[in-house]
């Protein structure tokens, strides 16, 4: 799952949301701004189904939205 995460979310959702950690059926999702944890909440219901379609299992029961910016190569910057 994680290394599809753009085909899972979308690439306009996958440039600003990363997958964190798997744990317990948990998925913890890190977004770069408030306004994202918002609509990725307002959104759970519909991730958990992509994520079940994507992996074929049950695996992921929960999703919770951190405001947890990228770190290393992977980070975007929203400035010139």
């Amino acid at each position: 799952m994680f290394a599809h995460w753009e085909a899972i979310v979308g690439a306009d959702v996958a440039t600003h949301a990363h997958p964190v950690t798997l744990r317990d059926g948990t998925l913890v999702i890190g977004v770069e701004q408030p306004a994202w944890a918002t609509q990725l909440n307002y959104l759970r219901a519909d991730l958990l189904r992509r994520v079940a379609e994507s992996t074929g299992s049950g695996e992921v029961t929960d999703v919770r939205v951190r405001v947890l910016p990228r770190r290393g190569p992977a980070a975007q910057s929203d400035t010139p």
